[in-house]
């Protein structure tokens, strides 16, 4: 998991973390910036910038606002949040109602 790896791979393994935890799962920047604190592994944790890239995610035309579309299934059965491949999923049923 993206908390618990102490060098993620890439820079964008923590921005999936961010917009799945506000688009996914509705926390608000404090609640992820509480999470992240709380439970991240990282080697190289720095409060101060971490609590800059999330606000980054709640600012009107930043960069991380500008797409806001489901993330591909791909990715998260690289993360693991679709233990059975997304052969069942509720992702799914939540991308449909949003397009309706």
């Amino acid at each position: 998991m993206v908390l618990k790896e102490p060098n993620p791979r890439q820079w964008q393994d923590r921005e999936f973390l961010v917009k799945f935890l506000k688009y996914f799962l509705g926390l608000g920047f404090e609640e992820i910036k509480e999470f992240v604190a709380r439970y991240n592994g990282w080697a190289n944790f720095n409060p101060k910038i971490t609590e800059e890239k999330i606000g980054q995610h709640f600012r009107e035309g930043s960069y991380a606002t500008r797409v806001r579309t489901y993330v591909r299934k791909k990715t998260l059965v690289k993360f693991g949040l679709c233990p059975d491949n997304c052969r069942k999923c509720i992702y799914e049923q939540e991308k449909a109602h949003a397009r309706e």
